[in-house]
């Protein structure tokens, strides 16, 4: 009897790379070491690093219909504190159709040279620093959310548009948490808006703060941006979970009944 092959096909970040890690120890092969335990060879095709803005070109050009199995780790880029924060409160996607007549738009330039002027001025240490710099951030996002967020809007509904037809074998992650204050707060707000929009276009999401908490057992020493060991075995058994639960259809896609969803305004 012939063994089934698994072909998954990963596009994600440095994380998905398990860089600064022993081999074997990513989150990707952890998966692909649980599904082979079953008897089932996995063949992998990465695509990585890859953030959201390149996604949706880079399926474009793939036959995904070919893949028993498509995991997103994403965002990550999107949600980390720049050098400059006003980075973070302009936004670079053409603007959601609720605010193309320009009302209720917050002024983000002077917005962002308020908070640089915070920076500035501050003579308080690092850590305090960024616990007032995402103080600052969640207050103005409570007023409007801020452009990094909705880029990542922008971008992630081209993604989950295009593989509606797939969602039976896609896998969304949250994006991971961080250690620092100001992207760990872009990281919970980007989690909220993968999780909202996952069930919105009906594709299953993985939510990584419910394994992976911002302390020092779950990150590398000497890199506060990347996962231990011990955060991607946790993370790799949880996909391993997820998938083994999609019980993924593979014999003829076409016989499938997966209507399209419409796609959500752009500001949602």
């Amino acid at each position: 009897m012939a063994t089934q092959q698994v072909k998954i096909l990963i596009i994600g970040g440095k994380q998905a790379q398990g860089n600064g890690l022993r081999a074997g120890q990513s989150f990707v092969e952890q998966l692909v070491r649980r599904i082979e335990q079953t008897g089932q060879r996995a063949f992998i095709e990465y695509h990585v690093p890859i953030d959201l803005h390149m996604a949706t070109s880079i399926l474009y050009y793939l036959n995904v219909h070919r893949y028993d199995l498509i995991v997103l780790q994403m965002g990550h880029q999107y949600l980390q504190q720049p050098f400059a924060l006003r980075s973070l409160l302009t936004y670079h996607s053409h603007k959601p159709a609720w605010l193309a007549d320009g009302s209720s738009y917050i002024a983000t330039q002077d917005m962002a040279q308020i908070s640089d002027g915070i920076a500035l001025k501050s003579s308080i240490s690092s850590q305090i620093s960024n616990k007032l710099k995402a103080f600052f951030l969640k207050s103005l996002n409570a007023i409007k959310r801020i452009g990094r967020l909705r880029d990542l809007i922008f971008h992630l509904s081209d993604t989950l548009h295009y593989l509606q037809p797939y969602n039976h074998k896609v896998i969304l992650m949250t994006p991971f948490p961080h250690q620092e204050p100001v992207s760990n707060w872009l990281r919970q707000e980007g989690r909220k808006l993968f999780q909202n929009m996952g069930k919105a276009y009906g594709t299953p999401v993985l939510d990584t703060h419910e394994l992976i908490l911002p302390s020092d057992e779950y990150f590398l020493f000497d890199d506060p941006d990347q996962l231990s060991a011990v955060g991607h075995e946790l993370i790799g058994s949880a996909l391993y979970d997820v998938y083994q639960r999609m019980k993924i259809p593979r014999p003829d896609e076409s016989s499938q009944s997966n209507p399209l969803r419409p796609r959500l305004p752009r500001g949602y």
